[in-house]
């Protein structure tokens, strides 16, 4: 309207719409700026949230903690989640899934004999009963293995293990959170409030990574291989008394000074790098040769 009516830039606007519409517009932009704003806290305050209990867990690695209990009750916990996936229905034996069961925990606590129950044997087994058992001999193997390693040493690669655990699924949860802030917002397209989509599924996504660190952390434990480095043998270990390495000593053989010389110039070896002792060869050739003949 300003162009139609040619109005100079520099001319004051004195008409009350017109300023009462540039005020409304300039309330609308500054509200949604706000609302953007507001969004991004909500959304970092979801992460920061996440963020104090990941921490919380890997100060208490760096801080050189005991970490057995935690790793026990991660144990009895990753035992628990197993079962909850193939049996759903408590009192129905016939919906368990329990060779899928044995097929996840194989190597670590199940075992091929495992579970071959008659109809008869499944009636009378309730869901607690199977979680009793894995968790008693999961806790025995574990036992076992710190028998085996010693109480020190295994609970130092509790520590590398979980920290090392930890750091690798946090890096990837917070791509996934990204990932998941970039295309919250088309939720509002469906009448949602856009941060509570983002905070429900943000904390969906979190559990999920604390049960995939959980399981992670379990199977290393159960199945990490230590070797220990032996100490690099002593010099009386390796030669007996009385005992000696015979040592045979091989002198690159002397090019004569008419030969070519070595380094590849062409040139004959008194002319080249044997230039320099042609006095003391020529000596030693007449030593030589006053040798022979008195030896005649």
């Amino acid at each position: 309207m300003m162009d139609t009516l040619k109005v100079d830039e520099n001319t004051p606007i004195q008409s009350k719409m017109l300023t009462g519409v540039i005020e409304s517009s300039q309330k609308k932009i500054e509200g949604r700026n706000f609302n953007i704003r507001k969004n991004v806290l909500n959304y970092d305050d979801v992460m920061n949230t996440q963020r104090e209990i990941i921490y919380k867990q890997r100060q208490q690695v760096l801080d050189g903690e005991d970490l057995h209990e935690n790793i026990l009750g991660m144990i009895k916990e990753f035992v628990e989640d197993s079962v909850n996936m193939y049996i759903t229905d408590e009192d129905v034996q016939d919906n368990w899934n329990l060779q899928g069961l044995k097929d996840r925990l194989m190597g670590i606590i199940t075992v091929e004999d495992d579970f071959n129950y008659t109809p008869q044997e499944l009636d009378e087994i309730s869901k607690q009963d199977i979680i009793d058992l894995l968790e008693d001999r999961a806790l025995k193997i574990y036992a076992k293995r710190e028998e085996d390693l010693g109480q020190e040493l295994l609970h130092e690669i509790e520590r590398v293990v979980l920290l090392k655990v930890v750091d690798t699924k946090w890096m990837a949860h917070i791509d996934d959170m990204d990932e998941l802030k970039k295309g919250i917002g088309l939720r509002s397209y469906g009448q949602k409030n856009p941060v509570v989509e983002y905070r429900m599924e943000g904390m969906d996504m979190f559990d999920d990574m604390v049960a995939s660190i959980r399981e992670d952390t379990v199977r290393m434990l159960f199945t990490i291989q230590v070797r220990k480095n032996n100490a690099a043998p002593k010099r009386e270990d390796v030669l007996k008394p009385g005992e000696h390495h015979n040592m045979t000593v091989r002198k690159a053989k002397k090019p004569g000074r008419n030969d070519l010389c070595p380094c590849g110039s062409g040139k004959k070896y008194k002319n080249c790098c044997g230039a320099g002792n042609g006095a003391q060869a020529d000596e030693a050739e007449q030593t030589e040769d006053s040798s022979n003949s008195s030896e005649e």
